[in-house]
């Protein structure tokens, strides 16, 4: 009887022994294993996979100070909680602290902290950059421009009846025309600044150029303007192209040549009235997975009056001319013609071009050979020297983007469906800023679980009172049984 007494005692005390060796070995795994589980439905606590790949790719050590009051019980646990995600993407290339500006004057001064909130990224190059507030858009932007050396200059061409990128015009504003000031605001958080350039005055474009834009011209470039804009091309620049209904075929040549034809036809989706919108406005849905602006891009995109844009065979050699974005398949074109002659659209059979998903944007690229290289790989085909005749050429290359509206980026529609996300992109694209690419605020909208009352109540009584009592039975069960086989 003491025997079996023993024994049950000593397996007890195994048993518990072996219960508290497997809870810190489980303890030690989980401290070295650390791993979250965000279950929102748009992941917002979350980093964006740009965000993770922006920390990996830093060329140096960025350590983040964070200025905050001792007493900012909620901003600490906020910074905490983004910033150590960060330092979890890679703690060899990021880190932070925390800086109370009152207990260390001297750090706030040093760094030109006025006030609570800020976040100072400081690298091993002693770069800074700033963050002025505690979310992922302006903390991944910010530790972007530690990463570029000088912004980027975009600029819109003028003197052709293009869409303003200002919103200080009287006459603009008292005619409800569109402009663009939204979208040029959005231009410097991406590392962009917007100028104005007019050919018919500086006769060039300028060598800082990362980009140049022509927004919805109404008139036709002047042969030297056009010229100015091909050679640039042909030298590896970047253009961006929005039409209206009003230019017409007056880009039909400078658009040939480049594989992209724009005919006299305005888009009208079906698809428009399931958003509640007339069919004059149309719905991209679908994007093309070759291109790194639109890849992955799963939002739709709403234009107003579009004109197609189809791709041609006239490409130079070598180039590559792709869509980039099409309608769903119950959309049409009409005579652009027709609806510019009518007050209202209407949609008359003997109108309809044709039927079925149409193309609403459509992007470029074209290889050019550098100078230098250009020459040598000449010479070696000449014969004068043969040693580097084997020698690849390097190639660059120049980008050109058609989209057939220019409303969409315009204020009116910016913010609508994911327009604002769409041109960013396609910017980035061009400007090669392509770690840039989609990376944006999240919505923070919360997806609370909402239940009713007599299931919360279910619920309520199994936590409360059916689970501790069942493992009070099964505790007693246990015991019972055991004192049967003593």
């Amino acid at each position: 009887m003491q025997n079996s007494k023993l024994k049950f005692a000593v397996s007890t005390v195994i048993s518990v022994f072996a219960a508290l060796a497997i809870f810190l070995v489980v303890l030690m795994i989980a401290q070295k294993n650390h791993h979250t589980f965000d279950l929102t439905k748009n992941k917002r606590f979350t980093l964006s996979p740009q965000s993770v790949q922006t920390v990996k790719e830093l060329p140096h050590k960025v350590e983040a100070l964070v200025f905050l009051l001792l007493d900012d019980i909620d901003g600490r646990q906020k910074a905490e909680e983004l910033l150590n995600q960060y330092q979890q993407a890679d703690p060899s290339k990021f880190s932070y602290k925390i800086v109370d500006p009152k207990l260390d004057p001297m750090q706030a001064k040093k760094y030109e902290v006025r006030m609570p909130g800020c976040v100072v990224f400081v690298g091993d190059n002693k770069r800074t950059s700033r963050a002025m507030s505690f979310e992922e858009t302006q903390m991944t932007n910010a530790l972007l421009n530690l990463s570029d050396l000088a912004d980027k200059k975009v600029y819109f061409l003028q003197g052709h009846g293009e869409i303003s990128a200002y919103e200080t015009r009287t006459e603009q504003n008292m005619k409800g025309l569109p402009n663009m000031s939204q979208f040029r605001s959005d231009m410097a958080t991406e590392g962009f600044t917007a100028l104005d350039l007019n050919l018919g005055e500086t006769k060039r474009i300028p060598e800082d150029a990362a980009v140049v834009v022509i927004p919805g011209p109404k008139t036709e470039l002047l042969p030297a303007e056009a010229k100015l804009i091909e050679d640039w091309i042909a030298q590896g620049g970047r253009v961006l192209l929005t039409l209206e209904m009003e230019t017409l075929n007056k880009y039909d040549a400078f658009l040939s040549k480049y594989g992209f034809q724009c005919p006299d036809e305005l888009v009208i989706d079906e698809m428009a009235q399931l958003f509640g919108a007339e069919p004059v406005y149309s719905i991209a849905l679908q994007y093309n997975q070759e291109c790194s602006a639109v890849k992955d891009f799963n939002m739709q995109t709403l234009y107003r009056l579009a004109r197609p844009v189809d791709i041609t065979d006239k490409a130079p050699t070598g180039a590559k001319v792709i869509p980039l974005m099409l309608t769903g398949p119950n959309a049409m074109t009409l005579k652009l013609s027709t609806v510019m002659e009518s007050k209202e659209v209407q949609v008359s059979e003997k109108d309809v071009v044709r039927r079925g998903s149409m193309p609403l944007a459509a992007a470029g690229t074209y290889p050019v050979a550098d100078s230098a290289q250009a020459k040598d790989a000449k010479a070696a085909q000449n014969g004068q020297d043969g040693k580097d005749s084997e020698a690849p050429t390097k190639t660059k290359e120049g980008r050109v983007v058609v989209i057939g509206d220019s409303e969409f980026f315009c204020n009116d529609m910016y913010k609508a469906a994911g327009n604002r996300d769409l041109i960013l992109n396609i910017l980035n694209w061009l400007g090669e800023n392509e770690n840039r690419i989609t990376i944006r605020a999240k919505d923070e909208n919360s997806q609370p679980l909402i239940l009713e009352d007599n299931v919360a109540l279910r619920i309520k009584a199994f936590l409360i009172f059916a689970l501790p009592l069942s493992v009070l039975i099964l505790g007693f069960v246990n015991v019972r049984s055991r004192r049967r086989q003593v």
